[in-house]
């Protein structure tokens, strides 16, 4: 069986997000959602939803959040797409 690993995922109640803490909990694997809002995803055993602002918390409360992990994945982006948003079709 493949080793379970602690992942953070910043942005965890956005759609991509979203998506993926719920794969890596299906996969078995633990996960602290970092987040302004990190309960929006709902529970789980291996959920930990942590508060934390990327934009506004300073660099000490930001390493503090992200020690632990063995992987950091940025689900962050905008809410609105603009002109100079990327487009896939």
């Amino acid at each position: 069986m493949p080793q379970s690993l602690r992942v953070g995922v910043i942005g965890p109640a956005g759609f991509t997000g979203s998506h993926l803490c719920v794969e890596l909990l299906r996969r078995g694997h633990g996960v602290v959602g970092l987040s302004r809002s990190p309960d929006k995803i709902g529970t789980h055993p291996h959920y930990t939803p942590t508060p934390l602002d990327v934009s506004t918390d300073d660099i000490s409360t930001l390493a503090a959040a992200f020690r632990g992990l063995d992987v950091l994945v940025n689900a962050y982006g905008p809410h609105t797409a603009g002109a100079d948003a990327l487009q896939y079709s």
